[in-house]
């Protein structure tokens, strides 16, 4: 006969400790890149794939939540997206490649050789649509170029997963590189009749850091005061 193994569960204070403990990392984590340190956008997504992102062998803290039937009522989660960006009959979006507000902050230089990248930084909203957590983490289109379009759950996947968060991968994902490789989201401009464009490796890092306030408000707005 096979011994058993027996699996020890958390109990319930301690699951809403953890869950503090990560919303508080996350916070910290957003203040230093808030703070010019953005190699943190990794660490961003790696929090934000600890509370929302659930596979075959791990259960995400938000699930964990629901699976105890700790939730007083399931909540909404606050969606940043310009909807005005956005063509309603097609879906595709108007000249963007995220549809966040996302400020482009860019020193124009002499040299073009000596010119360095955009610096994007993130918007807060205040007014916002709510929608259910599966399609706000799923289905929702927050950046797309050509033929890619990556949901909420994709940009966090791709940075936790592979760009530092959790570990490197060798081999980079074509979307990432993409757009690690200012392949989109540059601006062409043209001085002293030389036209160069400018890209920036941030756009998923602000992207990221966008979504992570989307889900501090839900967290600390509408979930940890009403844990049962």
């Amino acid at each position: 006969m096979k011994n058993m193994q027996v699996k020890n569960t958390i109990c319930n204070e301690e699951l809403k400790e953890a869950l503090k403990l990560q919303l508080k990392k996350l916070h910290d984590y957003c203040v230093m890149y808030d703070n010019g340190r953005h190699e943190y956008a990794a660490e961003i997504a790696l929090k934000i794939r600890v509370l929302l992102h659930s596979t075959r062998n791990s259960k995400s803290l938000y699930d964990m939540l629901i699976e105890r039937n700790l939730l007083n009522k399931t909540p909404l989660f606050a969606d940043f997206r310009c909807l005005n960006m956005i063509d309603p009959h097609e879906g595709k979006f108007v000249e963007q490649f995220s549809s966040f507000m996302i400020s482009y902050n860019v020193t124009i230089v002499d040299d073009p050789k000596e010119q360095k990248p955009m610096t994007p930084t993130f918007r807060c909203e205040n007014k916002y649509v709510l929608w259910s957590f599966d399609d706000w983490w799923k289905k929702l289109v927050v950046c797309q170029w050509h033929d890619q379009k990556l949901t909420r759950r994709d940009v966090v996947r791709i940075l936790s997963d592979q760009d530092g968060g959790a570990h490197v991968d060798e081999n980079i994902d074509d979307r990432l590189y993409a757009l690690k490789r200012n392949l989109v989201s540059t601006v062409t401009f043209v001085i002293n009749n030389t036209s160069f464009k400018i890209g920036t490796e941030l756009l998923l890092a602000t992207i990221v850091r966008t979504i992570a306030e989307e889900v501090q408000i839900v967290f600390n707005k509408k979930i940890v005061p009403n844990l049962k």
